[in-house]
């Protein structure tokens, strides 16, 4: 691994890539760029790799799917395709009114990715349908860390985002409520299989957990996939205190034309 560089003012200036689905849309991808800014405005050389861009901001790069030569192309959209049927299987039986349900596999393609090597830190944060589980971590050199930013629980679970009460990622998931599925070996199990074989295998000083909330800490001890392998901190989003601040509660309300005696939900 590269030694750090260093600031004009001598302090230590690590290389850091930021991976998430989006860069600005929906909260976990703003809590994302929020800290991605954050990091350089603070000296550091930071980098955020998206699947899907709104920002325009030049420190952001989109990665194509298109990218590389025809047989990558054809491996990619034949990924796509296997990766929708499997889940179109449960179109008939699957439940209304729920969130996504995503797979651990994902067609762009991480294989042989050059875009690691000169890192000191990878962070990743809601990665869903664009981190493939198992082509990157071996994409990543070794001696380059991993800090996995939790927006939600579908990095331990079977494909939920939110497992509404199952508490089957605790085990092994199957029979999925989210899937209506009745059967042990459907899409859940599969995907639970083969994080776990990633995870198992995974050197547990390579990823360090994040989450933003104790609770979302607890659930990862949990989980089966996870459990007490990884190391786990809980920081809470970070805001600019600048702009997000305590400040005096009647004048805050005076000026927002709230009532002094209404309850204020956040």
């Amino acid at each position: 691994m590269h030694p750090p560089a260093t600031t004009d003012d001598h302090v230590t200036a690590l290389r850091i890539a930021q991976v998430s689905t989006y860069d600005i849309s929906g909260g976990a991808a703003r809590s994302a760029y929020r800290l991605h800014h954050g990091l350089i405005e603070r000296g550091h050389q930071c980098r955020m790799l998206v699947a899907h861009g709104a920002s325009g901001d030049p420190t952001v790069e989109v990665l194509a799917t298109s990218a590389g030569g025809i047989r990558r192309r054809i491996r990619q959209r034949l990924r796509r395709e296997t990766i929708r049927r499997e889940l179109a299987a449960y179109r008939s039986t699957r439940p209304s009114g729920l969130e996504g349900f995503s797979d651990d596999r994902s067609w762009w393609d991480w294989r042989g990715s050059s875009r690691f090597q000169s890192l000191d830190v990878i962070n990743l944060h809601w990665v869903s349908r664009f981190v493939d589980y198992g082509e990157f971590f071996q994409a990543v050199p070794p001696g380059v860390p991993i800090v996995w930013t939790l927006r939600d629980m579908n990095i331990f679970t079977g494909g939920c985002h939110y497992d509404e009460g199952c508490g089957k990622f605790t085990e092994r998931c199957g029979a999925c409520p989210q899937l209506g599925s009745i059967r042990e070996e459907d899409l859940s199990r599969r995907v639970w299989k083969r994080k776990r074989d990633v995870f198992e295998n995974l050197d547990e000083r390579r990823l360090h957990i994040v989450t933003p909330s104790r609770w979302m800490a607890d659930q990862v001890r949990r989980s089966s996939l996870l459990g007490d392998r990884f190391a786990v901190s809980v920081i809470p989003n970070g805001v600019n205190t600048d702009e997000f601040a305590p400040r005096d509660q009647a004048a805050a309300r005076a000026v927002l034309g709230i009532p002094p005696e209404s309850r204020v939900g956040l």
